[in-house]
């Protein structure tokens, strides 16, 4: 029993000196961490590799339906307060839904890129919460909403197309294939006008917003490809039997409903949350 408990001390040893040594790892002086979103606190959890680990925590009442992260580079300059530094400032981004929250209310989500991308620091600039309002600063929620825009509208655009084909009893299921592509390869990718209004009301100071219709139509161009994509796998299979048509689109829908847009549709009095 002695030699026993003798191995687990030296094994409890051994934990506690590679937790400390794991909680030893002090943020690089240089590294700039910054929220604009007072309902987001980021932290530094340390370097695994050539990766550096960052925790973002959700300390509202709210669901966290989106939100975007600013990489910043070495050596950065800020000008009011915002990085100064063009395309070298990379933008990743986290898309949910109100019943697919990015973060929980009190949640967090684990974020990790290369040293080289974010040898300046990170900064949340905005989020969007499921009670139809954002914060942070207006110009990254709207980003963030275009994206999110541009997959409803692919999605809503598709459906009814592929399942108008689906219940064309004139076509077999090859024909059927082929009908599919040829209208999807057709379809347009651009906002409607409509939409373009009420995303302008919703965000009044962000009229001016080029890059946000270039999401919308980049977003709208994946999940189109992404059907494409699905679809040629399908065709291609080696064998036919093994799936149908009618499964391909179960699940291939399901797959893009997950991109859908649960809050697009809100009333432009939604402000910016305080």
């Amino acid at each position: 029993m002695r030699r026993i408990i003798k191995g687990m001390k030296a094994v409890l040893a051994f934990c506690f000196l590679c937790f400390t040594t794991a909680w030893a790892q002090d943020m690089p002086s240089n590294l700039v961490m910054e929220s604009s979103v007072p309902s987001v606190q980021i932290s530094f959890l340390g370097q695994d590799g050539e990766h550096y680990r960052f925790s973002v925590k959700n300390v509202s009442d709210h669901g966290i339906t989106a939100f975007n992260v600013r990489l910043l580079p070495a050596a950065f300059q800020k000008i009011a307060g915002k990085p100064a530094c063009d395309v070298r400032c990379a933008e990743t981004g986290e898309l949910g839904t109100k019943s697919r929250a990015v973060i929980a209310p009190g949640g967090t989500f684990l974020l990790s890129y290369p040293v080289n991308l974010v040898a300046g620091g990170v900064m949340v600039e905005a989020a969007l919460l499921d009670d139809d309002s954002f914060q942070g600063d207006e110009h990254a929620a709207a980003r963030l909403l275009a994206q999110k825009i541009g997959f409803q509208a692919e999605h809503d655009r598709i459906l009814p197309i592929v399942s108008r084909i689906m219940s064309d009893t004139r076509l077999d299921e090859p024909n059927k294939a082929i009908q599919i592509r040829q209208e999807l390869e057709l379809l347009s990718v651009g906002p409607d006008p409509a939409t373009i209004q009420r995303f302008q009301e919703r965000f009044s100071n962000s009229v001016d917003c080029d890059t946000c219709t270039q999401l919308m139509e980049g977003t709208a161009m994946n999940e189109k490809q992404v059907v494409l994509t699905k679809l040629e796998q399908f065709i291609s299979r080696e064998n036919p039997a093994e799936t149908s048509l009618a499964q391909w689109w179960e699940g291939t829908k399901k797959n893009i409903t997950a991109y859908g847009c649960d809050d697009c549709e809100a009333s432009p009095r939604n402000q910016q949350s305080k």
